[in-house]
C-alpha cells in the first residue's frame, strides 16, 4: 500500500503487516534538506499504513461481509494503531 509525502518528494510502500517495503524519492529530492526529507518519509509512511486501513476494511467486508466481527476486529485494530484514511 503506498503512501505520498504532501509535496510529492517521498512514497513508502508497506505490506499487509505495515512494514516499510520500498521508499522512493522524486527525481527533486536534492532540493530539500535532511530535515524535510526525514519528515516526508514519516509522512508518507504514515499515509501509508492509514491507507492500510483503509484496505483492510475493504477486503474483509468483502470477504466476511459488513457485520463480521473477525472484520471489526482486524479493522479496529489497524484503525487504532495506524489511523484511517479512505483512497
Amino acid at each position: 500500500m503506498p503512501g505520498e509525502s504532501g509535496d510529492g518528494l517521498v512514497t513508502v510502500v508497506v505490506d499487509g503487516s505495515a512494514q516499510v517495503i520500498e521508499v522512493r524519492f522524486d527525481d527533486d529530492f536534492h532540493a530539500a534538506s535532511a530535515t524535510e526529507l526525514g519528515a516526508d518519509v514519516m509522512a508518507a509512511l504514515a499515509q501509508a499504513r492509514r491507507r492500510l486501513s483503509f484496505r483492510i476494511d475493504e477486503l474483509g467486508t468483502e470477504i466476511y461481509g459488513e457485520e463480521s466481527p473477525t472484520t471489526r476486529m482486524f479493522v479496529d485494530s489497524y484503525r487504532d494503531r495506524f489511523g484511517y484514511e479512505e483512497m
